[in-house]
């Protein structure tokens, strides 16, 4: 079936013409990228899909481009990385770093427990509801307010789970540096944290 078939077969089936199956890239990858365009951006849902829309037309133009020594999700999440970042400022006049407590924080797109990692935060006891709610937009917005490069490697770290293997092939930089990225993002990360009295919720 071809719901089986591995990332580079089905490439291999699109550039000789068998386009439809374009349609099974699309649904593997349209979960995670939303997710990872959210994250990265925090647009309105529309614009994200919009975003989307746009990044796999891009994707279909480049797959003769795509170099099967590379894992084809690297490669994808390339694509939309470096997309977001030629387009960062057109796409950061629609961003809300802000969001209300009466929305529905603690969803699909911001694990509640991959923030607490980030911070090396052990106590996953908060009784208070509302308390709890305002540390994780707490975080999060902290995390939107990075320079895109730590803002990515620690939603490619914590929220994608990938290796340093894999983020470095996205990011095109080598293995060591996704270290000192990820170690200078999270110092960055709890400067803004303790601007904003982040103490008072842990």
């Amino acid at each position: 079936m071809n719901k089986d078939k591995k990332d580079i077969d089905i490439i291999k089936e699109i550039l000789d013409w068998n386009i439809e199956l374009f349609s099974l890239i699309i649904e593997r990858y349209e979960e995670k990228l939303y997710k990872y365009i959210i994250q990265i951006t925090n647009i309105d849902n529309q614009d994200v899909e919009d975003l989307l829309q746009d990044i796999f037309i891009k994707v279909y133009k480049k797959l003769n481009e795509y170099n099967s020594n590379y894992k084809f999700s690297n490669w994808i999440y390339k694509i939309t990385y470096n997309y977001i970042l030629d387009n960062y400022k057109k796409i950061n006049k629609k961003n809300k770093n802000e969001l209300d407590l009466d929305k529905n924080f603690i969803n699909n797109n911001w694990d509640i427990f991959s923030l607490l990692d980030i911070i090396e935060d052990k106590n996953n006891n908060i009784e208070d509801n509302v308390k709890r709610n305002e540390l994780f937009l707490l975080i999060r917005n902290s995390i939107l307010k990075l320079e895109p490069k730590y803002k990515n490697v620690l939603i490619l770290k914590y929220f994608h789970e990938l290796s340093y293997d894999e983020i470095s092939d996205i990011m095109r930089i080598p293995i060591n540096s996704v270290w000192t990225l990820i170690n200078r993002a999270k110092k960055r990360l709890k400067n803004e944290l303790l601007k904003s009295n982040i103490l008072n919720y842990l």
